[in-house]
């Protein structure tokens, strides 16, 4: 069973273990097609950030690509990206939804690339799988950027609604079953990237997972709405379609994906950095 657990300052999860089989079984149901349209319909954000952030020149590596949903959506846009991850079937399937798609088989912590080859490096949902903790990653990345290069990384956020709503425990709780994944505290992982030569830039909170979780009020209006149920507002029924539905539609999803909601509930954190 999949729990998270405060062990001192530390948010960890148990849960299976974060292997190449398990990534391959991950991503075993899923379609190219299916990743990319979710992505750009569910991540505007990060999509904006990497627009922003990354360098329109020079060579992009994603480390720990799954299926190579971004790297397709960054190719699209002109960006000169490629991709690695570590499970063989993943990439194998990756190539049979696009053979043209630049993607192989790699070890994010050991790449088969020479010093100060990229100008960007991107990865989400990598980093924080290592017990260990994330730092031998980091120092990997950092070698294989350029100087200046841009570092944009994902960790889930041990963000302030998770500081109260999770029980605390001692790490030894969980020990009966398998280390999964940390979360960090913005300050935290930026401590983390300034001890391996990073430069913090930005922090992009995002993710309405935890919110659907915590929130089930806002979670219960949005579903009313969207599947065209009755909605008392100001003693009038408000039915979907309706030019007040819509703007409720409108207002709530501005407010969640507002960054202080993000960076309070938002299940995801990512890090824009440069090397120094």
């Amino acid at each position: 069973m999949r729990y998270w657990i405060r062990g001192g300052k530390n948010l960890i999860m148990y849960d299976k273990q974060p292997d190449t089989t398990y990534w391959t079984e991950r991503w075993g149901d899923e379609t190219l097609d299916d990743l990319v349209k979710g992505a750009e319909k569910s991540r505007p954000m990060l999509v904006k950030a990497f627009s922003k952030y990354l360098p329109r020149k020079g060579k992009i590596l994603e480390a720990g690509c799954g299926l190579g949903p971004w790297v397709k959506i960054l190719l699209e846009r002109g960006y000169d990206i490629e991709g690695i991850d570590s499970s063989e079937m993943t990439i194998d399937r990756a190539k049979a939804f696009d053979a043209s798609l630049p993607v192989s088989v790699g070890n994010v912590l050991k790449l088969d690339y020479p010093d100060e080859y990229f100008d960007g490096y991107i990865s989400k949902g990598v980093a924080e799988h290592f017990e260990d903790g994330p730092t031998a990653m980091l120092v990997e990345a950092h070698r294989v950027l350029k100087h200046d290069g841009i570092l944009m990384i994902t960790v889930p956020h041990f963000n302030p609604l998770r500081m109260v709503t999770v029980i605390r425990s001692r790490c030894d709780e969980g020990k009966s079953n398998t280390f999964f994944q940390y979360g960090f505290t913005v300050r935290e992982f930026r401590t983390i990237l300034r001890g391996q030569g990073f430069i913090h830039l930005a922090t992009v909170p995002y993710g309405t997972y935890y919110i659907k979780r915590e929130m089930p009020l806002i979670s219960n209006l949005i579903s009313k709405i969207s599947k065209g149920e009755p909605l008392i507002t100001n003693n009038l029924v408000v039915n979907k379609g309706d030019n007040v539905s819509n703007f409720l539609i409108r207002l709530l999803k501005k407010f969640i994906l507002s960054y202080p909601v993000m960076y309070v509930a938002g299940h995801t954190i990512l890090l824009v950095a440069r090397k120094s």
